[in-house]
């Protein structure tokens, strides 16, 4: 064997252990992706996904009004300002906390698929 192929040998055998290491995780993984199939199928998913996209849409229109308020008046003293700079941060942060809520669902289908073919590849039961 070459130099390179005991490198990559010994590497997938690190990777391999590793794998093997984690195996709780990955099963939980795995087993995480089974709610999310359920809400996702859910018929009132789409009503819940509706409402989250109503709410960020309502959020992306105060941050548009609060930024035209800021563009069009130059006579805001600091205080104000302040007050219409922290209102779009929080705007923007609820916007970011809604996605993200948004997409727990797909993200722990999209963890357990990975988590179940991780577990394949390495030989790893589920529980």
């Amino acid at each position: 064997m070459t130099d390179r192929e005991d490198f990559n040998k010994f590497i997938e055998e690190k990777r391999s252990e590793t794998v093997r290491d984690r195996s709780h995780d990955l099963r939980r993984m795995a087993l995480g992706a089974l709610p999310a199939e359920a809400v996702t199928r859910d018929p009132n998913w789409n009503t819940v996904l509706e409402i989250i996209q109503a709410r960020i849409d309502e959020a992306e229109e105060r941050i548009r009004e609060i930024q035209g308020q800021m563009e069009q008046f130059s006579g805001f003293g600091h205080d104000d300002l302040l007050k219409l700079k922290i209102s779009v941060m929080l705007h923007r942060q609820a916007i970011e906390t809604m996605t993200e809520i948004r997409n727990i669902p797909k993200d722990l289908l999209e963890g357990g698929e990975k988590a179940r073919e991780l577990m394949k590849k390495y030989g790893i039961e589920a529980a």
